[in-house]
């Protein structure tokens, strides 16, 4: 994938942002945990810490409501961001920037609108 999700798209387990400038990636890993890892060295700069059992169904993504959830089968919902409470009329973006902070955003990758109201 690129350095972003909109609403309604989700990393699996593997999948991975990376930042414009190739330095950092956040990757779902299957524990459930989002880790922003450094590409230099390997270093997990930050994580979500889940603290989930290993399995291949999760998935971690941004709502049409801007909230910002993992979640597996099993377990809707087992981690969220629920700040956002904005309107369906807004468009949401998750995006790994070049210094490696994962943040969401109202509006589109091109024209966010105002600051973001989640980072890690």
């Amino acid at each position: 994938m690129g350095p972003f999700l909109t609403q309604g798209q989700a990393l699996r387990v593997g999948d991975f942002l990376q930042s414009p400038n190739g330095a950092y990636r956040a990757i779902l890993r299957d524990t459930g945990n989002v880790d922003i890892v450094r590409q230099s060295d390997g270093a997990v700069l930050r994580s979500t810490f889940t603290k989930q059992p290993p399995r291949s169904d999760y998935v971690f993504g941004i709502y049409g409501d801007g909230n910002v959830c993992a979640s597996s089968n099993e377990k809707r919902g087992y981690w969220c961001v629920l700040g956002a409470s904005k309107s369906d009329q807004v468009p949401y973006t998750l995006a790994l920037s070049d210094d490696g902070k994962l943040t969401a955003t109202a509006g589109t990758p091109s024209t966010p609108v105002g600051s973001p109201y989640w980072s890690l």
